[in-house]
């Protein structure tokens, strides 16, 4: 049970839109009273309640402006202090060595914003965005030679 609270209130809960959120995790390392904390093994973003301030540093860092604040007060304490997971999605495996290194919203987002760029005119670069680290340095540099 909770009861809405005014805007300037220091209790609530952060909403988060799915679809705008990549898992940049750009929110976690802005929140001053660790109400957002990252998934660990896999690509996930929690929240607890009970830690948010209501300060909105999360929704500014946010670059897909995915989170809005809801000021509110639970009396359920137990849910309050409980982490949950606002969001969660298997990881993205680098398309030659299968290693997993971002989220597949975070490519799709790059691929789509990228898209029409004179630097990814070529597949080659595009997929290029599909490669981890290792894997891009390397094809770079087959493709030179």
């Amino acid at each position: 049970v909770s009861v809405a609270l005014p805007v300037d209130s220091i209790f609530g809960e952060v909403v988060l839109a799915q679809d705008a959120c990549t898992l940049c995790m750009g929110c976690v390392s802005v929140c001053p009273g660790s109400a957002l904390e990252a998934g660990g093994e896999s690509p996930a973003l929690k929240f607890i309640e009970a830690n948010c301030l209501q300060c909105g540093l999360c929704a500014g860092a946010c670059p897909e402006s995915a989170l809005t604040l809801h000021p509110r007060f639970t009396f359920d304490s137990v849910t309050a202090k409980r982490a949950r997971v606002l969001k969660e999605e298997e990881p993205f495996r680098c398309i030659t060595c299968n290693k997993p290194f971002a989220t597949h919203a975070m490519i799709e987002r790059m691929t789509e914003k990228l898209t029409g760029h004179w630097m990814f005119e070529k597949p080659e670069a595009m997929n290029r965005l599909r490669m981890c680290e290792n894997c891009r340095v390397a094809d770079m540099f087959n493709e030179t030679a």
